[in-house]
């Protein structure tokens, strides 16, 4: 979708009051995707974002969060913490991960040990 189409595109399909995610997460790096993941929570819900917005202000939608009873986060994400975990459910086939994980836990193993 060419970018200057996708602000549009977020606005027309955002849910008006309150979407169905208990979780969403915005990468979007546009304040319509921000706004557009926001809207998309479930009352009580969590929006991640892991983008950085280069504007000097941009706008979330604080009324409808208040109403909804929505939490926001941003930042830089910190998955060594976690990486440990990840890589005992993996090993242990707990979860799917797909046909080459046994190539990802490898990588995942290597990069734990330069920490």
């Amino acid at each position: 979708m060419p970018k200057k189409n996708r602000g549009k595109w977020f606005r027309n399909n955002a849910p008006k009051i309150s979407g169905e995610y208990p979780i969403t997460v915005d990468a979007s790096m546009n304040q319509d995707g921000l706004r557009f993941a926001i809207r998309s929570l479930a009352p009580g819900g969590i929006c991640t974002s892991v983008g950085f917005y280069f504007q000097k202000r941009t706008s979330i939608p604080l009324m409808q969060m208040f109403a909804n009873d929505s939490m926001f986060h941003t930042g830089i994400s910190h998955p060594r913490a976690a990486l440990p975990d990840v890589l005992d459910l993996i090993e242990s086939k707990k979860i799917s991960t797909g046909k080459d994980y046994k190539h990802y836990l490898r990588i995942g193993m290597m990069q734990l040990r330069h920490f």
